[in-house]
């Protein structure tokens, strides 16, 4: 699956492919649990996350409020507390 993350902070956007073992897109699968994968995939908490954004080629900072991320079609907006959906430009 290709994430699209443009990053406030930097001002940057930046597309990484994310390999479909992080996610499960079955009848059960909500939009708000595959939003909280990605909010933690690409959050550094960790040296051992570090090490894997940076395989993934991922150079942006740290998901954060006011970052945009678009997956799927779907555009969502990071808040302090989830994924919101915002239209498409």
């Amino acid at each position: 699956m290709f994430v699209t993350i443009h990053s406030h902070f930097v001002n940057k956007t930046q597309t990484v492919e994310v390999p479909d073992k992080h996610f499960s897109f079955g009848p059960g699968t909500s939009l708000h649990d595959t939003n909280a994968k990605i909010f933690r995939l690409f959050n550094r908490v960790s040296h051992e996350d570090a090490v894997y954004l940076q395989e993934l080629g991922y150079t942006l900072p740290s998901l954060s409020v006011g970052d945009t991320v678009f997956w799927r079609g779907r555009l969502y907006a990071v808040e302090p507390t989830a994924f919101r959906e915002v239209p498409l430009p």
